[in-house]
Parts: C-alpha cells; structure tokens; sequence
C-alpha cells in the first residue's frame, strides 16, 4: 500500500527532530562533562598550601570564640584543621596575653600574626565569621549531615535544641546555633571536629555544584577578611579541585 505524502511529511519531521534532540544531548553532554574536567585542572601557582585563619565570632562580634588553623593541600587533596583553644596563654608585644584577648584589643591581623609565630604556620588569610553568616553559608551548601559522638542538647533564645548521638541531618539555622554552642566555654568538644569535618566534607564534595561554590564565596566576600575579591576566585578554583577531600581535625 502507497503511503501517502502527509504521513511521509509527518515521518521525515519526526526524524529530524529526534535526530537534533539526540545530537544537542550529545554536545551537552561532551560541553558539560570537558567543563567538568576543566573545574578540576589547576594552575601550578595555586597547587602549593594555602593557609587560612578562620575566627569564628560571638554575637557581639567583639570576641573570638573559635580559632581554627585550616591548610588547604589541594596537591594531596587534603584539609588539616587545627582547633586553637582561644583561652590558651601566648606572648603578644612584650605582654602576657590569650589568643581570644589579642583578638578582642588587637584585631584579626594580630591574631594571624601571633598563631602564626605560636604554630609555626605561616597564614595567607583570615576570615572572620559570625553565627548569622555561617547560616548563610550553611544555606548554599545545603542541609549538613553531622556524626555527633555524644548526643548534644542546648537552648537559645528560650527554644531547646537536642540532637542524639549518631548522624543527624542539620539545617542551616541548627548548624549554626550547635556550631556556636560548642565553641561556648564549658561545651563538651568532642562533637566540634565533627561538625567541623561535616562543614568542609560538604564544600568538597563532589555534588557541591560550582554556582554553589561561588554563591557560598560571595557570602564569605560579607565576613570580616583580609581576602581581595581577585583572590577569591582562586579559593574557588582551589575547592572545585578538591573533590572528597581528606579532611583530619586536631585539637
């Protein structure tokens, strides 16, 4: 039987169209995937250690009530974070002093350079962040699974908070208030390097998409830091090479 034109018309047209939808889906695919790989390839000059001062701030934002020394080693890829006590007794100027008082009457600049001489590291930057914009950030990374190694309970502003032990999945105003309450005085702190580990094993992770990456670092670019907005495209590139980074936590 003679097929007729129109059901010739409607065959060919079906042909083509599925022939264009398979072919756009192939370059897709290959610009996507050779973005992907390209996200991974990094510059010699960035491939060294960065090291960075993170100070995380009370509400007032006028004391430190979290020092971490975090090394990027995105050659190895490895992060080392060091939590610094804040009350432990240092030398700044001539005079007996803490880490968190040289913060409180010196600045972050002079806290850098004091760790630095105590722990032998030498700093590239700080970042000073408080409890409002760890939630931000905790915001572009999403929902973080914590492993607590002891249930944790705790109240702010009137409303009780209380997590068991083993992993709970914590939204971004949890993380943040339990972030703060373990760097309180008094806190267990056997719970802080996990949450620590939860936090960075998110941003390298290899589902932490690069619009997430440069949506995270523009709410760092908000925090208190000695970081020029240039450099924080490299910190990007750095993090988007990093994928399931091994990440050790001393104390």
């Amino acid at each position: 039987m003679q097929i007729k034109k129109e059901e010739k018309l409607k065959i060919l047209i079906f042909s083509i169209c599925s022939f264009v939808v398979i072919f756009i889906g192939v370059i897709c695919g290959f610009s996507l995937n050779n973005l992907k790989n390209d996200s991974k390839k990094l510059p010699d000059e960035l491939k060294k250690n960065t090291n960075i001062l993170l100070i995380f701030l009370d509400e007032g934002k006028k004391e430190a009530d979290g020092i971490f020394a975090v090394s990027l080693d995105p050659k190895n890829n490895k992060i080392d974070l060091d939590d610094i006590p804040r009350t432990a007794k240092t030398v700044y100027d001539g005079a007996d002093d803490t880490f968190r008082g040289i913060y409180s009457e010196n600045g972050a600049e002079a806290l850098k350079e004091c760790v630095g001489k105590e722990k032998n590291i030498k700093f590239d930057k700080y970042i000073c962040l408080d409890r409002d914009l760890l939630e931000k950030t905790v915001n572009t990374t999403g929902d973080i699974a914590v492993d607590f190694k002891g249930a944790v309970s705790f109240s702010q502003n009137g409303e009780s908070f209380s997590f068991e032990k083993g992993e709970c999945l914590l939204n971004p105003v949890q993380f943040a208030l339990c972030f703060a309450y373990l760097c309180r005085d008094g806190a267990k702190k056997d719970n802080k390097p996990e949450l620590l580990k939860s936090f960075f094993k998110r941003l390298s992770g290899a589902d932490f998409a690069p619009w997430q990456q440069k949506e995270f670092l523009n709410i760092v670019k908000q925090s208190k830091t000695d970081i020029a907005s240039y450099d924080f495209d490299d910190l990007a590139k750095i993090f988007s090479s990093m994928d399931n980074a091994e990440i050790t936590v001393k104390q």
